[in-house]
C-alpha cells in the first residue's frame, strides 16, 4: 500500500522524516502568528532572522554538563527570553494578581519609572541605553579578536575591521528596530551570519563562531540589563509590601484549598470497566520443553455491560509479536 497525502500524491519518502517536515511548518508558523510576539515581527522582518542558527543557539549547551541545573537555567532563560515570558511586571501581575495592589497597576519599570515594565522594554530603557552601547563596542572586540585568531588570513585582517563598524548590529541603539532586540531575546540575526560567513567559508566553522559569540554577547547583556532590573525589582517589591511571607502565605491557602477539593467526594462514582474472562494454559514441544508464550482465549461476554476484546487487538498489542511463531497460536 502506497500513503497518500491530501489526495494529491504518493509520498515517496521515509514517514517519519516527511511527517516531521509537516510538524515543523505548523510550529513555525504558530510561533510566527503567536499575538506576544506581535511587537518582535512587526518591527523585525523573518528575513532578518536566521532560523537555523536561532534553533541551534536555543539547543546549545554553554555547559560542560550533559544534565544539570545550571544547564537547565540557562535553557529556559533561553527560552523565556524568545517567548517573551521573562518575569517582568506585565507576567507577574497577570500570574500573581493577589500580591500586587491594584493601585500599582501597571507596574512601571523599577530603573526608569516612566515606561510599563514588559519584556519589550528590557534593554531599551533610557538609563540602559549607554551602558548597552558599551557593552556593544565590547562584543566588537571579543568578535573581532575571535576572527582573527581563528581565521589568520591577509583578507580577514585587512577588511574585518570595516565590516563590523558597517555592520548594523553595532551601531548607536535608537529605538526596538535596532538588532541588539533580537540578541536580547535570544535571536540570531542574519546579517551577523553573513559577515561571519563571508570569511570563514564554512557553515561549521561560521556555526562555531556564532556560537561563542552569542555565549558571550548574552552574558555582557544578562550583566547589564537582567542583573540590574532583577535588583531594582527586589528592592521596589520591598518598598510596596511584596515580599517572601506574602508570597508564602498565598502558597499555603491554595495548597488548603486543594486539599479540600480532594477531600470533597466525586459526585458519581467512575465506571469500571469489567475485564472479559479469561484462562491460560502452558505450551510444550515436541520435547516435553516448556514454552514461555501463552495461549490466550477470549470467550463472548455473557453480561452487556462487561467490555469484549478482539482477537486482532490481542495479537498485533502483544509483547510475543515480535517474539516467532505466534501464528501457531492461531486457530
Amino acid at each position: 500500500m502506497v500513503p497518500m497525502w491530501d489526495s494529491i500524491g504518493p509520498i515517496d519518502t521515509d514517514i517519519r522524516k516527511f511527517s516531521r517536515n509537516i510538524c515543523d511548518a505548523k510550529v513555525f508558523d504558530s510561533f510566527t502568528t503567536n499575538s506576544k510576539l506581535k511587537f518582535l515581527f512587526s518591527n523585525h522582518s523573518l528575513d532578518t532572522i536566521n532560523w537555523p542558527l536561532t534553533k541551534s543557539w536555543l539547543e546549545y549547551n554553554e555547559t560542560k554538563d550533559i544534565c544539570s541545573s545550571e544547564k537547565s537555567k540557562k535553557e529556559a532563560f533561553k527560552i523565556k527570553s524568545l517567548d517573551h515570558i521573562l518575569p517582568c511586571g506585565d507576567i507577574l501581575t497577570s500570574h500573581y494578581s493577589s500580591l500586587y495592589d491594584p493601585q500599582l497597576l501597571p507596574v512601571k519599570c523599577p530603573i526608569c519609572n516612566n515606561v510599563d515594565d514588559t519584556n519589550q522594554h528590557l534593554g531599551f530603557c533610557p538609563e540602559l541605553i549607554q551602558p548597552m552601547y558599551d557593552a556593544l563596542q565590547e562584543a566588537k572586540e571579543i568578535l573581532y579578536n575571535q576572527l582573527t585568531s581563528e581565521i589568520n588570513s591577509f583578507f580577514t585582517n585587512a577588511t574585518l575591521s570595516r565590516d563590523l563598524e558597517m555592520l548594523e548590529l553595532f551601531q548607536p541603539i535608537i529605538d526596538n528596530s535596532h538588532l541588539i532586540y533580537l540578541i536580547i531575546h535570544s535571536i540570531v540575526p542574519q546579517s551577523l551570519v553573513d559577515l561571519v560567513h563571508s570569511h570563514t567559508r564554512k557553515f561549521n566553522h561560521t556555526k562555531k563562531i556564532i556560537m561563542n559569540f552569542m555565549s558571550k554577547i548574552q552574558h555582557l547583556c544578562y550583566n547589564v540589563i537582567w542583573r540590574r532590573h532583577t535588583e531594582s525589582m527586589i528592592s521596589w517589591e520591598k518598598k510596596h509590601g511584596v515580599h517572601g511571607k506574602k508570597i508564602k502565605l498565598r502558597r499555603a491557602k491554595r495548597r488548603a484549598a486543594n486539599k479540600i477539593r480532594k477531600k470533597t467526594p466525586p459526585s458519581r462514582s467512575p465506571t469500571h470497566i469489567v475485564a472479559p474472562p479469561c484462562h491460560s494454559t502452558k505450551i510444550y514441544d515436541s520435547r516435553n520443553r516448556f514454552d514461555d508464550r501463552l495461549r490466550i482465549h477470549y470467550y463472548q461476554c455473557q453480561r452487556t455491560n462487561d467490555q469484549f476484546v478482539p482477537r486482532w487487538i490481542i495479537l498485533t498489542t502483544s509483547n510475543y509479536l515480535h517474539a516467532g511463531g505466534w501464528t501457531g497460536l492461531l486457530r
